[in-house]
């Protein structure tokens, strides 16, 4: 039978797969969640990733297709934001965040879910790593308009309470969540790529990304 062409949601679904443990043994997991044990914490993985940006950044930039791939993830995230702007998900969590009791996604201890990689992205498209929660209850990355970060994780990315599936239409959830979906997969892409560029491999351990640094 002929393939037939995937759409944004089924490649972003297949990313998210690849997302999931064991694939992110390659690199440093803020917190696996088979056996619930902190691996690295949030602030070192930050410093990896300005060490690995300081290190091998120019060399990185220098490669062609990690320039185009890098620039294609930029242009998908600035697709999803649109996306969310248009259906008023910032509005919509906002007020979930200032007036329901516990309410917010966006709660203390997101922050451990963060790897390497996605940080160090945030730093290769220009965007600084600013850690100043608003709230005690609140991810390290939460400001007062939302997200410091431009690069997302998956789950921030994909994740719909039941509130916004309550207030945006079905057509609307499946235009985001497809566009959410073509994120994730230029997320997954450019991250092999990166893995390639510096001469490592998924199997080598969580420990890689602090031997990249050090050699830096």
């Amino acid at each position: 039978a002929q393939a037939r062409p995937c759409n944004g949601l089924e490649a972003g679904c297949r990313a998210r797969r690849r997302f999931s443990f064991p694939m992110y043994r390659g690199v440093v997991p803020i917190r696996d969640h088979r056996h619930g044990k902190t691996l690295a914490g949030i602030f070192q993985a930050i410093s990896i990733a300005r060490e690995i940006w300081q290190g091998h950044g120019s060399f990185l930039m220098e490669d062609r297709g990690f320039s185009r791939l890098l620039s294609r993830y930029d242009a998908q995230i600035h697709r999803t934001r649109g996306v969310m702007q248009e259906l008023r998900l910032f509005e919509i969590c906002a007020h979930c965040a200032r007036h329901t009791p516990g309410g917010s996604c966006c709660g203390k201890g997101i922050e451990e879910w963060y790897e390497v990689p996605v940080l160090l992205f945030n730093l290769m498209m220009g965007r600084e790593i600013l850690t100043a929660p608003p709230g005690p209850g609140d991810c390290l990355f939460l400001g007062p308009h939302g997200c410091r970060l431009w690069a997302r994780h998956h789950f921030c990315v994909n994740y719909l309470c039941h509130r916004i599936h309550h207030q945006v239409s079905p057509e609307g959830v499946e235009r985001l969540q497809a566009q959410a979906g073509r994120e994730l997969y230029a997320c997954w892409e450019l991250e092999q790529l990166l893995c390639r560029l510096l001469g490592k491999s998924r199997g080598q351990g969580p420990r890689w990304w602090l031997d990249v640094a050090g050699g830096a």
